[in-house]
């Protein structure tokens, strides 16, 4: 059965999400996933969301997704031993000696290889299968048919996100953030990150999604919106009975950074649209309503991006 998985940056947008329809939550803690702290949760939260999810038959996904340091590792197995201990079952990792230390110390934890690992085919898949993950997100652009053959050659679940934010560059790959404005941060453990990476886990200052125009040596303007023509959602509305089909396991929301009000309706959007295409899959069709309200739900996202963009731009002093 495909579960619906929905975002949560704060605890109180996660008990908001499971009671609109997520069956599962991806939340973050502290300093660890690829989300600045405003975007993640104290081990207190966690642990009461955790409980909750558990007592309630729902799923806590932790994505520990960034590119950790030697000076990280003995915070963060001590963190998963107590998540774990609390009843955490499942973590989305990219950092792969860090999978494999997962898979040593807690060989019954659920581990999904994160959409930054950039699997694209089998061969990807197998790769993290061996390390031990026994999911992966896929990128944003696989298709139905690519998802088929895919799970055809490996025997691993696959999530696939139900819409995002798809550029030029593969997602968790990009270092644009970091050219633009690099300051390197120590943490209290005396491992360091750039501000503006998530990779290294800052938080991106979204300069693809800015209105550049690419200008020549004169200055003269080449072409407007540069970055715009590259760059842009996808949705998995129409074909979401196709994903279905071709065996995909978790439908993913994304957005951490998005208000909670924007989070629930994307979360009841969703769940509504997901519960039709399993009660026939064979046969569903979305309706001119479900196009009308995916077209509300974009403006209201789009709006929070835009704001939220340009503030983090003129925090980096990349615009006035």
């Amino acid at each position: 059965m495909t579960k619906l998985l929905s975002p949560a940056g704060t605890e109180e947008t996660a008990y908001a999400a499971f009671e609109n329809g997520a069956d599962a939550v991806y939340i973050g803690p502290k300093g660890l996933s690829r989300r600045i702290s405003k975007y993640e949760v104290d081990d207190e939260g966690l642990k009461r969301v955790i409980e909750f999810a558990n007592a309630n038959g729902k799923e806590v996904h932790m994505p520990l997704n960034i590119h950790y340091q030697d000076a990280h590792f003995p915070i963060l197995m001590e963190k998963v031993a107590r998540y774990v201990d609390w009843g955490l079952q499942w973590i989305i990792a990219t950092d792969i000696g860090f999978i494999r230390l997962l898979r040593e110390a807690f060989p019954d934890l659920h581990l999904c290889a994160s959409v930054s690992c950039g699997i694209s085919n089998a061969a990807g898949a197998s790769f993290y299968k061996a390390l031990g993950c026994e999911q992966f997100v896929a990128q944003l652009n696989a298709t139905p048919e690519e998802i088929r053959k895919m799970k055809a050659a490996v025997d691993m679940k696959i999530e696939v996100f139900a819409h995002g934010f798809f550029d030029f560059n593969q997602c968790g790959r990009c270092w644009m953030s970091t050219y633009v404005n690099q300051k390197k941060t120590y943490n209290s453990d005396d491992a360091f990150y750039f501000q503006g990476s998530v990779n290294r886990g800052g938080g991106c200052y979204r300069v693809c999604l800015h209105d550049w125009n690419l200008n020549d040596p004169d200055n003269q303007t080449v072409r407007e919106d540069f970055f715009g023509q590259a760059s842009h959602q996808q949705y998995r509305v129409d074909r979401m009975a196709d994903y279905v089909d071709a065996g995909v396991s978790y439908f993913k929301i994304q957005g951490r950074t998005y208000g909670q009000q924007v989070i629930l309706e994307m979360v009841k959007f969703y769940r509504k649209l997901l519960d039709q295409v399993l009660a026939d899959p064979g046969n569903f069709v979305p309706g001119d309503h479900f196009h009308r309200e995916a077209v509300r739900i974009d403006a209201l996202r789009d709006a929070q991006q835009t704001q939220r963009t340009n503030n983090l731009l003129r925090r980096a002093g990349i615009i006035q």
